[in-house]
């Protein structure tokens, strides 16, 4: 687990809590406080994205807090272990929304994973309590009958699949193979990749599904992989250390001529280079969900560096999360996850030929709070929200970034970025 930090920055965020059990009971709200809850793994593997959710969320709360806060009041956040990646994860998230939505929170922020949304799905129908996810990215999630609850600012599989698959075909690639995760995520982008490359004219010669609980012993899987034959290239739909072990296991067998490598968004990160084989990694390509790159990222990264000391990675998705939750209850004017659910879509998108903009940051709230009653358009970190009738993102940007061997280290380099939208 990534340890806690103490340098003035988190201090001035506030408490970050690296332990759960060590966080001292919530009390309920306040008459001067709204609660925000926040859904993340905070133990176990994956514990460093939960403490990452945390930092964004406290920045956002931060700066909404030093507008004056909303509706007179001043946000808290509260914060809960989803255990992703633990055996109990689905079972513990259920307590956990049970828990925030005792403590009166008007939405929760999270969770991670896709699998995990799915898990929570009738507790947050039960409980009436809105959800946005920053990165759980599963198409399934899109269908799901979930009393307009369940929200996205991560883009949809779908959108990254048919990046992914006509990108592969555009670099020249024949035929490829697919290693996946079998869970929501998995499964549907997996699905995604190869719908596309085929109707790009590619051939796809295996696909192979392994136990989402499963990080090390690849073998039987990749056996499976080659059966068929040694592919173009070998897309590995997973998370950082079930996609190590994968690539451990194409190590071992060497296959000859070597496929060129693909990843994606859940492997995308920094873990990868440490765990899994240098030799493997070098020219794998990803696809990956960034900001739009405007101003608005331009004034959070500024922010986040100049209070945290550090650049922020792939975190304002949550950021957005927290400041659109704060914009829906100030333009129904009540604090309640009634209120969020019933103006999210309004506050994420123009409704009139005149909308009031929105960006990021206090100056940029109190705009807000001074035009409540308007058309608020919230523009964020992430770039345009727009919500769909789904609760999702109606366009996103994935950048194209391959692995490359830097003076001392392995890094990922952009080579390219994509704009789509949620229709094909």
């Amino acid at each position: 687990m990534r340890a806690c930090g103490t340098t003035l920055g988190l201090c001035l965020l506030g408490s970050l809590a690296c332990d759960p059990e060590m966080a001292p009971p919530v009390p309920p709200p306040g008459a001067d406080t709204i609660h925000i809850g926040l859904l993340g793994p905070l133990s176990g593997p994956a514990a460093f994205l939960g403490f990452d959710f945390e930092k964004a969320a406290r920045l956002a709360i931060q700066e909404i807090n030093a507008a004056g806060g909303v509706n007179g009041k001043q946000l808290e956040l509260v914060l809960r272990d989803s255990r992703t990646a633990e055996p109990d994860g689905a079972a513990t998230s259920v307590d956990s929304v049970n828990q925030l939505a005792d403590l009166d929170v008007v939405a929760i922020v999270g969770p991670d994973a896709s699998s995990i949304v799915v898990a929570i799905k009738d507790t947050i129908v039960a409980r009436h309590v809105p959800l946005i996810s920053p990165t759980a990215t599963a198409a399934v999630i899109a269908g799901l009958d979930d009393d307009d609850l369940i929200w996205r600012t991560a883009a949809n599989d779908d959108m990254q699949g048919r990046v992914l698959g006509k990108r592969i075909r555009s670099d020249g690639h024949a035929t490829i193979s697919v290693i996946y995760r079998d869970d929501a995520y998995g499964n549907g982008l997996a699905r995604t990749v190869k719908q596309e490359f085929e109707a790009a004219g590619g051939t796809v010669l295996a696909s192979v599904a392994f136990a989402e609980s499963q990080i090390d012993d690849f073998d039987d899987e990749v056996v499976k992989l080659l059966t068929g034959g040694t592919p173009d290239v070998i897309v590995v739909v997973g998370f950082v250390l079930d996609s190590s072990g994968v690539l451990r296991a194409l190590q071992a067998r060497a296959p000859v001529p070597r496929p060129v490598l693909y990843g994606v968004d859940g492997n995308h990160d920094l873990g990868l280079l440490r765990n899994a084989p240098p030799a493997m990694l070098v020219g794998m390509r990803f696809t990956v969900p960034v900001s739009r790159g405007d101003h608005n990222y331009d004034a959070f990264r500024a922010a986040y560096l100049g209070v945290l000391g550090e650049d922020p990675y792939r975190v304002e998705f949550t950021y957005d999360a927290v400041y659109l939750v704060a914009l829906a209850l100030l333009q129904a004017g009540e604090n309640s996850p009634e209120a969020v659910r019933t103006h999210l879509r309004d506050v994420s998108r123009p409704d009139s030929a005149t909308p009031v903009i929105v960006g990021v940051g206090s100056d940029e709230f109190g705009k807000a709070a001074a035009h409540a009653s308007a058309d608020l358009d919230f523009q964020g970190a992430s770039g345009l929200i727009d919500f769909d009738d789904a609760g999702d993102v109606s366009s996103a940007t994935f950048a194209i970034e391959d692995i490359v061997q830097g003076s001392d280290v392995l890094h990922f380099e952009e080579i390219d970025r994509v704009q789509v939208s949620a229709a094909p």
